[in-house]
């Protein structure tokens, strides 16, 4: 993963997959990752899905957006937002 994220660092981009049993510590090992990204001065965005839990469609996206946003003031946002 942190090879990954140096390629993103770098301008690569691409998906990964990170799959395991339950409790095996697949979050904790993608939560570890973005908070490295973090300390690099990422932002990181962050959505849930849980088997437990029936969301709705894109909800987990939302979640994410939502929380990256929050503490951008207006003007910030605009930057980022664009024409």
């Amino acid at each position: 993963l942190l090879d990954r994220w140096a390629d993103a660092r770098a301008g690569g981009a691409g998906p990964v997959l990170v799959t395991g049993e339950a409790g095996i510590g697949k979050s904790a090992l993608v939560e570890a990752l973005a908070a490295h990204a973090r300390r690099d001065g990422a932002l990181v965005l962050t959505g849930w899905c849980r088997e437990a839990e029936r969301s709705l469609y894109l909800q987990p996206l939302l979640e994410a957006v939502r929380g990256g946003v929050a503490g951008l003031d207006g003007d910030e946002l605009r930057a980022m937002a664009g024409e």
